[in-house]
C-alpha cells in the first residue's frame, strides 16, 4: 500500500466537543485482513507521541466514511489523520487541523421567566 492512498480526512461538521470526519478515494479491499485502519488525533500543537486513535471496525471501512471524535477541548484545534497498521509499521495518511467551536456565552434556547 502507497502513502497516497491512504485518505485526507475532511471536517463534515463540530461542535464544542466533538467533531465529525469524513473522507474520500479509500478501498477498504486492499486492506489485508490484519491490517488496522485507525484515526489518529491530538491537540494541534502537541507532538504526534501525545496522540490518541480510534480503530475503525472492518465493517466501517466497507460502508461508511464517516468517523466522529468525541469528549474533546472546546476552542481547541486538533490535527487528524489516518493511519494503517501492517504488522509492526505503520503507514500515515496526510494530516489536516480542524477545530472544535468555542463555548457560547448564550443560552442555545431563549426562556421566559416571571419576577
Amino acid at each position: 500500500m502507497s502513502l497516497s492512498s491512504i485518505p485526507k480526512p475532511a471536517l463534515k461538521s463540530c461542535d464544542e466537543t466533538s467533531v465529525s470526519l469524513t473522507w474520500e478515494g479509500f478501498n477498504a479491499s486492499e486492506l489485508n485482513a490484519d491490517d488496522i485502519f485507525k484515526v489518529q488525533y491530538k491537540v494541534a500543537a502537541a507532538p504526534w507521541t501525545d496522540s490518541l486513535e480510534v480503530v475503525l471496525p472492518k465493517n466501517q471501512q466497507e460502508m461508511s466514511n464517516i468517523q466522529d471524535l468525541v469528549d474533546l477541548e472546546p476552542g481547541t484545534p486538533y490535527s487528524v489523520r489516518f493511519v494503517i497498521s501492517r504488522g509492526d509499521k505503520n503507514e500515515y495518511g496526510p494530516e489536516t487541523v480542524v477545530d472544535t467551536k468555542p463555548i457560547s456565552c448564550t443560552p442555545k434556547e431563549r426562556k421566559c421567566s416571571i419576577m
